[in-house]
């Protein structure tokens, strides 16, 4: 079914979206938390069809760095830092 033509047609939000996740992964190590977060997130809110830009930029801003202090202020987890720091 994979090797299918139309199955990536059909499909091709959720493919982007699994190619999406796994460059945030990877991007997280070279870029940090807070960069690669913010970058992703405001990627996805074009992507899902907001155009809203400003917006979009102040809540991905403030969502980044509520959970960034959630995660290293509240729980104490380190989270990754920006590669030349």
């Amino acid at each position: 079914q994979v090797l299918d033509p139309a199955f990536w047609g059909r499909n091709k939000k959720q493919v982007l979206l699994v190619a999406f996740v796994i460059l945030y992964i990877l991007s997280m190590e070279y870029l940090g938390y807070i960069a690669a977060s913010f970058i992703a997130l405001t990627s996805l809110f074009y992507l899902f069809g907001s155009r809203r830009h400003v917006f979009n930029l102040l809540l991905a801003a403030v969502f980044v760095l509520a959970t960034y202090f959630l995660f290293v202020e509240v729980f104490r987890i380190n989270l990754p830092t920006f590669a030349l720091m």
